[in-house]
């Protein structure tokens, strides 16, 4: 689990103060995961967000994730890549002639 942020302002980045921290978070002993990496991965920023008694976000690519966080009120941003931004799929069945 990461929170990132500028010592001046945790959790937001700032480009006049480009420090940034990152706190990795152990998940509690005896914890047991979710079966949905999703699901886990909203509830470890829940709780997370109860520890720092501030506002976390997430930012993802993934539609379900950012719905799911913002279903566990979470805050959310869903990234968007541009069509031609994107690497090209390489088709792994075919063979160097």
């Amino acid at each position: 689990m990461y929170c990132a942020g500028t010592r001046n302002r945790p959790g937001l980045l700032n480009e006049d103060d480009p420090t940034v921290t990152i706190e990795v978070l152990f998940d509690p002993p005896g914890h047991i995961r979710l079966p949905i990496t999703n699901d886990e991965i909203v509830d470890r920023l829940v709780q997370a967000q109860a520890l720092a008694g501030q506002p976390v976000t997430l930012i993802t690519y993934d539609t379900g994730q950012h719905f799911r966080a913002q279903a566990a009120g979470l805050r959310s941003h869903r990234m968007r890549n541009a069509v031609e931004d994107e690497p090209e799929q390489q088709d792994k069945r075919k063979r160097p002639a």
